[in-house]
């Protein structure tokens, strides 16, 4: 877990404010409260997630959401999305905010959508490549059965 939140705020710091538009001091306190909530679900503390912050959760998600929908974002960056969503995921099933599991759920899906988007147009441009090379081979048969065909058709049409 320190490894993620190690990438998330080496993130922020630095390539983070040219990608979203969801204030970074925010999101770090985020962070570091959903550590806390999770390190002290670990230790078997019982607490509850307070209303104002799985409300700063849910807009975090949805700005993190936006930005799929809206911008595009490089492998970089949707990974910051994935692992971001990765933590806040497992502080709503340690702590049961269904709020908080709809919007990672949400999340998850448009990431799953959009791979797949990526992998459909890498398709396309291979068939693509391939259909040119195709309609640039032309062997010397297909020259011969042009006039073949423009004959016999001369001919049909005589009778």
């Amino acid at each position: 877990m320190n490894e993620l939140i190690e990438r998330l705020t080496a993130y922020i710091d630095g390539k983070y404010h040219n990608v979203f538009e969801y204030d970074s001091k925010k999101l770090k306190r985020i962070i570091g409260y959903v550590r806390d909530m999770l390190e002290k679900a670990m230790k078997g503390e019982t607490c509850r997630v307070s209303s104002g912050d799985t409300r700063n959760i849910v807009l975090s998600l949805g700005a993190m959401i936006e930005t799929l929908v809206r911008k595009i974002a490089d492998t970089e960056d949707e990974q910051f999305i994935r692992d971001y969503n990765v933590l806040c995921f497992n502080l709503a099933n340690a702590y049961n905010v269904g709020e908080i599991q709809a919007q990672c759920e949400t999340l998850d899906i448009l990431l799953q959508y959009k791979n797949s988007m990526r992998a459909q147009l890498e398709l396309m441009k291979l068939l693509l490549k391939y259909v040119e090379r195709y309609n640039k081979f032309n062997p010397p048969a297909f020259e011969i059965s042009k006039s073949y065909l423009a004959n016999l058709s001369g001919r049909i049409s005589e009778k």
